[in-house]
């Protein structure tokens, strides 16, 4: 596959929610539904090193942690993870443009 048909792939909202889905469920271990929010730094640098593109900046993380933690519990579930994977997956969608 040619890297601008797998740019595209980043584009479609349903390889998106299932790529966040398998990451999700790669971080949530214990299976409990969520993930701490205190993890996601750590959690989306790994993502990005793995595909080898620069890890989002700590004040969109931090933003999108205000936004998605709403009820301050510490925790995102898989529709809250969605927004952070997302932030990874333009990075890796600008680079093969």
């Amino acid at each position: 596959m040619a890297e601008k048909d797998l740019a595209k792939l980043f584009d479609n909202e349903d390889m998106i929610k299932a790529s966040a889905k398998a990451a999700f469920d790669e971080y949530d271990k214990e299976k409990k539904g969520f993930i701490e929010t205190n993890r996601l730094e750590e959690i989306l640098t790994k993502m990005a090193k793995e595909v080898n593109v620069a890890p989002p900046a700590k004040e969109d993380i931090a933003k999108l942690i205000e936004e998605q933690d709403k009820d301050k519990t510490g925790k995102v579930d898989l529709n809250g993870f969605i927004p952070f994977f997302k932030l990874v997956s333009k990075s890796m969608a600008a680079a093969l443009k």
